[in-house]
């Protein structure tokens, strides 16, 4: 674009949009102005810019919002046209071979992906003409002389062909990439008049097949092999496409990142709703992605994201991917082009992860029968759950389930290689992944950084484990026990961190609650570690402190103590501490599935211990006065309860400690006697909200919680009022269905003035617990004299007590009893649930689009990278001898745009799906309100120039750490739940959780 003249001039005619232009005349006002479809003004967008930079520089975000604000008309106009110009230009089978059509479509990329958030972010207060421009089937299409015609309209979008009714190419339809007509019907009409032409695609669809072809078009973003045009070839090896891994181009990866990037902003309407109604609003952009394309176009779409992903999580460096450089040429071995391939991936990654966590909207699917995007007669499918839910083959689903957890176990493996490295003296940040990200306000900065990738990851898998009936099968039978190792890592270490505590965190905990409400899953935790995975597979830090090395220590063992001793030794943490309670519930009361198997079943001395311990610290007087903590200890009574009767064989060891401290039951039950609520307490217990609510909301609107919607003018009393409605309903969401006696219904029957003991939820457990303890110690005389060296006969004397079953049963109510199915505590999807799932996953992808490129480079690997070739520069200065094969001639090098790896796809707009603590303050160029008082006064000598300016590309932070970027995600879920679904294929939500291709 030039000079600062240049660039003020460009600034000037971008004002006209706005729909106000000033006039030097004498006695002439302001002139008020809509702009034709065919007026020439249109090229600038797209034939001046020469540069992601300038796109982005000059199109700073408060001369959108004054465009949007002050000429809605020339708004949707601007979009419309330069939508048109991309499909237009990309409709050419050969514009990839003209650098110049290249340069116009990646302009056109850029500003949509600039200004389409901003029409997002109108929400309802626009719907009609969102509709109206993407969603209407009567496009007007002008004439093909149209002076922004740059290429034929007798060619197709790529040149995929398929006998498929969904197979439609712009060859077959009327919608031409010409603009030539008008939209508006008069200047004072503020509507852009879409709906009166002959297109039987609407606009949006057909953007979103365009930019899907345009990332498998030759000499674009596939190598040229002699074939022009679109070619569904698989970026890269793996499923679907059996091949040796040949690394890619830089600048083919370039031209993917943008258009992922456009795909990202259109599908991301979701953040401009709340999480209430994330799932009910949807994004048609989304919507239509995920249903409408063709199948093989949608098969190697997927599989091209899934396997460029797999490949980017392995810890090769030879064979990840990350890197264009190899030993033969290090023209590309700079950090900028390591940061291409990573915010590659990084996009990758999450259009993956957001497409298949989307759950259709259940009152927005009629749009795709009206508009022709699908037959009539065929129900919405989101077809990436579907197409990956047929994935079977164990070599692939070995794959992906490796290349994932070789990511989510590298922060434990850095740990365990600082403790085994004898030359690591000084103790450093584990920044070493080059995809970590440094780690703050964590219990200890030396632990390992965690991934950027980190919660798409997890989330990725829990998604396909719902989905995929051979993966789920896969997972639990082989590896859930060290998935769930690798999530109480993370919850253990990171619960702290401010970045990863709403997002990773809660995702892991809910995520272990799942797993562990299955009984394949639980059966498989008896079983014992091997002695090599525990010795060296785990730090010492994260090892039991009484197991050095293994002797018969079971998984659940290991989970038992790190959660009892989490509990005992933290204070209570309201938005985690109730998931540990909850996994105690599910782990503790296992029975054998099968009593022939040969080896230890038994919940050991030491896990036994660990939960009497909990029990003393919950029989405080203090811990008795809250609800919350009254419903969680009744959670793990009940649980003891369950193993007692269900399984008394499994639990002797539990059943000995019990009799032995049985002081500590005794105490519990004197407390619950003796203790009285409050008045204020008993209310909240029996009133509609949740007992423990008051406490969440104070958490909520703690200082630091900022609406990022400045233009909301509420007063505080109505801004508390609509918090407490907010958490109210997430919290019912989130929480597991409660068990008998604990639901709000059963506690409302309740007597207000009832004493504790009989309102208590575990109170009819504990007089279990306490009457076996009595028959226990009726079959084994003098059970307190017995020596330590008898312990073992006592145990089997506990294990052979005869009738032991039917004896219990006298007591003890058939909820306890093995002839019900002991009913565990699950996550549950609903609506809601679903709206904090999608809220907490766009929150990591906001925070990680703000942050890439600074995470980036500040990685050690950079340092690890940099510090060997100074190191082999050196070793050759001083004779040594470190030689490395001849250097074969190299391509020419790529001008890599460096802008591309820092834009903001959203900043300065108005997130509503979840809160920002600190929005981001951009400084433009040049202010439109400045530059019109400038020319005014006919002056231009004040304007910064391009050199002295700070660049919009990276955003001002206002010397902020990240960290004040971080979405607040605080939906916490400590209430007592509501009836919910209890799987996400139900209740109209057209996501099914666990779907098979049988569905279809």
């Amino acid at each position: 674009m030039g000079n600062a003249e240049s660039k003020l001039a460009y600034k000037n005619r971008l004002f006209r949009l706005a729909g106000v232009a000033y006039s030097e005349e004498e006695g002439v006002d302001d002139i008020k102005l809509e702009i034709g479809s065919q007026d020439p003004y249109w090229r600038m967008f797209w034939e001046v810019p020469t540069s992601a930079e300038e796109v982005f520089a000059i199109l700073t975000y408060s001369d959108i919002k004054e465009i949007r604000d002050s000429n809605k008309a020339n708004f949707l106009n601007w979009i419309r046209i330069v939508t048109f110009k991309l499909v237009s230009i990309s409709r050419s089978k050969t514009f990839a071979e003209d650098e110049k059509s290249k340069k116009e479509l990646l302009n056109c990329v850029r500003v949509l992906t600039r200004i389409v958030p901003f029409l997002f972010e109108m929400g309802s207060l626009w719907e009609k003409d969102v509709n109206n421009l993407f969603w209407s089937v009567g496009l007007n299409a002008p004439s093909d002389e149209s002076p922004f015609t740059g290429t034929t309209t007798s060619a197709t979008v790529g040149s995929f062909s398929s006998s498929e009714s969904r197979n439609v190419s712009l060859e077959s339809s009327s919608v031409k990439a010409n603009i030539g007509q008008r939209l508006n019907a008069s200047p004072s009409s503020t509507r852009a008049n879409v709906g009166q032409g002959t297109a039987t695609l609407p606009l949006g669809h057909t953007l979103i097949t365009t930019l899907v072809d345009l990332l498998f078009t030759r000499e674009f973003t596939l190598e040229r092999n002699g074939v022009r045009g679109s070619e569904y070839k698989i970026w890269e090896a793996g499923i679907g496409y059996n091949a040796k891994y040949e690394k890619t181009s830089p600048q083919l990866d370039s031209n993917r990142l943008e258009i992922l990037r456009l795909l990202l902003a259109l599908t991301s309407q979701t953040l401009y709703c709340t999480p209430k109604n994330a799932v009910s609003g949807g994004s048609r952009f989304m919507t239509t992605l995920v249903t409408t394309l063709p199948r093989m176009k949608a098969l190697t779409f997927i599989c091209s994201l899934l396997n460029v992903v797999c490949r980017s999580c392995k810890t090769d460096d030879q064979n990840n991917g990350l890197s264009y450089a190899t030993a033969s040429n290090s023209n590309y071995s700079s950090t900028n082009f390591f940061v291409l391939r990573r915010t590659f991936v990084t996009y990758t990654l999450q259009l993956l992860t957001v497409m298949l966590v989307y759950p259709l909207p259940p009152n927005d699917l009629s749009f795709l029968h009206k508009l022709n995007m699908l037959p009539t007669d065929e129900r919405p499918h989101n077809m990436v759950r579907l197409y990956l839910g047929r994935l079977h083959k164990e070599s692939e689903l070995t794959m992906i389930y490796t290349s994932i957890m070789s990511l989510l176990t590298r922060p434990i493996e850095e740990a365990v290689e600082k403790e085994t490295n004898p030359f690591n003296v000084i103790k450093t940040n584990f920044v070493t992944s080059p995809t970590s990200t440094a780690v703050h306000g964590t219990q200890n900065n030396s632990f390992p950084a965690l991934s950027s990738w980190s919660t798409e990851l997890v989330a990725l898998l829990w998604d396909l484990i719902q989905c995929n009936k051979h993966f789920k099968a896969f997972v639990y039978s082989k590896k859930a026990h060290e998935l769930m190792v690798t999530l109480l890592y993370y919850i253990k270490y990171y619960r702290h961190n401010e970045l990863w505590r709403p997002s990773l965190i809660r995702i892991s905990c809910f995520f272990m609650l799942y797993l562990t409400s299955d009984g394949t899953v639980t059966s498989k935790l008896l079983a014992p570690f091997s002695t090599n995975y525990y010795s060296h597979k785990i730090p010492n830090f994260y090892k039991l402190s009484n197991q050095t090395v293994p002797s018969n220590l079971t998984y659940r063992d290991f989970f038992v103590i790190q959660i009892s001793n989490m509990i005992v030794q933290d204070e209570f943490d309201i938005m985690i501490s109730p998931n540990l309670y909850e996994f105690l519930y599910n782990i503790i009361p296992v029975k054998t599935p099968d009593p022939t198997t040969k080896g230890k079943t038994y919940l050991s001395y030491h896990a036994g211990l660990a939960v009497l311990n909990v029990i003393n610290m919950m029989s405080k007087p203090g811990a008795l006065k809250d609800p919350l903590r009254l419903d969680l200890l009744a959670l793990l009574i009940r649980s003891i309860a369950h193993a007692i009767c269900r399984c008394h064989k499994e639990s002797r060891t539990l059943l000995f400690l019990i009799v032995k401290h049985e002081r500590v039951l005794l105490n519990l039950m004197n407390s619950i006697q003796s203790t009285t609520l409050d008045n204020e307490e008993q209310e909240a217990n029996s009133s509609e909200d949740p007992p423990s609510m008051e406490r969440v909301v104070s958490n909520r609107n703690s200082p630091q919680l900022d609406n990022l919607d400045q233009s909301e003018h509420v007063t505080d009393a109505d801004e508390k009022l609509k918090d407490e409605e907010e958490v109210d309903e997430f919290q019912k969401s989130l929480r597991p269905n409660p068990l008998i006696g604990m639901s709000l219904k059963a506690k409302s029957k309740l007597p207000v003035d009832a004493p504790l003991s009989t309102t208590w939820a575990g109170h009819r457990a504990l007089l279990i617990i306490l009457r076996s303890i009595n028959l226990v110690r009726k079959e084994i005389p003098r059970f307190d004299d017995i020596p330590k060296t008898e312990i073992i006969e006592v145990l089997l004397k506990i294990e052979n007590i005869n009738n032991f079953e039917e004896k219990v049963a006298r007591f003890a109510t058939s909820e306890f009893l093995p002839k019900t199915k002991f009913d565990n505590l699950r996550f549950t999807w609903s609506s809601i649930s679903l709206g904090w799932y999608e809220s907490t996953i766009w929150g990591i992808i906001f925070y990680e689009n703000v942050s890439s490129y600074r995470e980036a480079t500040s990685s050690s690997w950079f340092n690890k990278r940099s510090s060997t070739i100074s190191l082999k520069g050196v070793a050759s200065s001083w004779g040594f001898n470190w030689k490395s094969p001849s250097p074969e001639k190299s391509e020419p090098l790529f001008e890599l745009d460096v802008t591309i790896l820092q834009l903001g796809i959203w900043n300065g707009t108005a997130i509503k799906l979840f809160k920002i603590k600190k929005p981001v303050v951009e400084k433009p160029l040049v202010d439109m309100t400045s530059l019109m008082k400038r020319f005014r006064l006919n002056s231009t000598s004040s304007i910064a120039t391009a050199e002295s300016k700070t660049s919009i590309s990276s955003p001002r932070l206002n010397g902020q750490s990240p960290n004040q970027l971080t979405p607040i995600n605080s939906r916490q879920s400590f209430a007592t739940p509501r009836n919910s679904v209890s799987h996400r294929d139900s209740v109209h939500l057209n996501l099914s959780r666990q779907s098979s291709f049988q569905n279809l």
